[in-house]
């Protein structure tokens, strides 16, 4: 059976007969979960650039501070 599943899995078509009858198909209903990339710390270093003014108050809101 586990053959049967792993067929599936890989997008085979899978029946199950009996006499020469197809009784069941086996269907992929989803695609197996794709396992993200591994993250690295700093790998992005160098590609953001923020200007020198970035946390500089606006003067529109100088009456809310």
């Amino acid at each position: 059976m586990p053959d049967l599943i792993e067929a599936a899995i890989n997008v085979e078509e899978v029946y199950i007969t009996k006499s020469g009858n197809q009784l069941l198909q086996l269907v992929l209903v989803a695609s197996p979960v794709i396992q993200p990339r591994k993250r690295k710390a700093g790998s992005a270093k160098g590609l953001f650039v923020m200007a020198e003014d970035f946390d500089t108050p606006f003067s529109d809101f100088e009456e809310y501070q």
